[in-house]
């Protein structure tokens, strides 16, 4: 599971997509009261990735999750905490659990297929995110077996980091130079609304694109997570590249996402 203690370390990196996004919108969720003693209780245990067990009904369920998070997704609303959930496992799941297990609850109704994991309804929440916001369609291995057990989280370094201890925790779990800066860009969709500076983290919240890295052009970047980005020869020319050529930007980010979305798995 060393992998998937890494894994958690990118709550760090997307701090800036706040965490109290939809936290209203949960708390007025039917489920939120019973969700929240559930958390209490320690369920968040057996939400975490453990193993995978590919499916057989990939593209059938796949379809009617989609479908599904068509009610409980927006871009203008809660799209952006969707993606990070991905990102950021139990450290954000507290505030978004009634919309994962309300989805949850529906695509095991309309699909008729075997019970999907709170792990696939999670990925699969975040591939939705991006791809109905304009991003790209992130293609996924399904068969997360949810965990007994969660990852310790208390070895996680802070956020103010330089490019090379980002290098080199991003090294460690595989991703190569343009994956890491590709990570970044996920700070392209949402807003900051947990932590300062409050707001948009680019001129397009609402979109999944490459604004983010034109804004890093500009000198923006809310967080020195961001603005480090920019301190470092080929970190920059890589920032470049994604302002210019939003495509190679897909492709990469495609890349990162699915190799994060499979670490920690044993």
């Amino acid at each position: 599971m060393k992998g998937r203690r890494f894994l958690l370390f990118v709550v760090f990196c997307f701090v800036a997509l706040s965490p109290f996004l939809n936290n209203i919108e949960a708390r007025q969720d039917p489920t939120w009261e019973a969700s929240k003693k559930e958390l209490n209780g320690g369920p968040e245990e057996r939400r975490m990735l453990s193993q995978i067990q590919p499916r057989d009904d990939q593209d059938a369920l796949r379809q009617v999750a989609f479908s599904v998070f068509q009610d409980y997704v927006q871009c203008n609303k809660n799209a952006g905490n969707m993606l990070r959930l991905a990102f950021h496992g139990q450290s954000v799941l507290k505030f978004n659990f009634g919309i994962v297990e309300a989805a949850r609850e529906d695509i095991n109704r309309l699909s008729g297929l075997p019970s999907i994991s709170y792990a696939d309804v999670i990925q699969l929440g975040g591939a939705f995110a991006v791809e109905t916001c304009g991003g790209p369609s992130i293609p996924l291995t399904l068969g997360r077996v949810d965990a007994s057990g969660p990852d310790i989280v208390s070895n996680l370094p802070g956020i103010a980091r330089n490019t090379s201890l980002l290098q080199d925790y991003f090294n460690a779990s595989g991703y190569d130079t343009a994956e890491l800066v590709a990570m970044m860009g996920g700070h392209t969709l949402g807003i900051s609304r947990g932590f300062q500076p409050l707001g948009r983290l680019d001129p397009t919240p609402e979109v999944f694109d490459n604004a983010y890295f034109q804004m890093l052009l500009q000198g923006g970047g809310s967080f020195g997570v961001d603005q480090c980005l920019m301190d470092d020869q080929k970190f920059a020319s890589i920032v470049a590249t994604y302002a210019e050529n939003q495509s190679q930007f897909f492709e990469d980010f495609v890349s990162a996402y699915v190799k994060m979305s499979l670490l920690g798995i044993s």
